[in-house]
């Protein structure tokens, strides 16, 4: 009788990596597998996981990148209350995203007209930047909020992917 093939159980370094490679964050594989963010980073991070778990982690689907943050260079009309402009946009988006203002791109001391403005989704994911900015201009019409998209981060990422 021929013996059945073994391997290793991977190191929590290795499942990180294997995720990484098949497109996955421990986000979309909680949401994927039906479990907590908690639980997914328990069992990724548990050296000991059973084999079992490590046969459906090799066995994911790779997956492209799906996007959760969209982020936009924002025009301020002059003279206006930034931050009650961007607290009109996070009422036109009616709780679906969140708003977040950040730096400010001048080109002189005294203008602060553009700034840097991150909006992330609460439940969605999207597979472009183009559909996640068409989904917010659901919501927020271009006539009272303008802006150029830069790009969006993926899912579980931190670096902005100009898309």
């Amino acid at each position: 009788m021929k013996q059945a093939t073994t391997y290793p159980v991977l190191t929590p370094d290795e499942a990180k990596e294997l995720l990484r490679r098949k497109g996955w964050s421990n986000k979309a594989l909680a949401v994927w597998w039906g479990f907590s963010d908690e639980y997914i980073s328990r069992l990724i991070n548990n050296a000991a996981r059973k084999r079992r778990d490590d046969d459906a982690l090799r066995g994911l689907p790779t997956r492209k990148f799906m996007y959760d943050i969209l982020e936009v260079l924002f025009f301020h009309r002059p003279g206006a209350d930034k931050q009650a402009t961007l607290d009109r946009l996070q009422k036109a988006l009616n709780g679906d995203f969140e708003v977040e203002g950040h730096e400010f791109v001048t080109e002189t001391p005294f203008d602060e007209s553009r700034q840097v403005v991150r909006i992330i989704a609460s439940n969605e994911e999207f597979e472009s930047g183009l559909d996640f900015e068409e989904r917010v201009r659901e919501l927020a019409s271009e006539d009272e909020f303008q802006w150029q998209r830069i790009g969006a981060v993926p899912v579980g990422g931190t670096e902005t992917v100009l898309c």
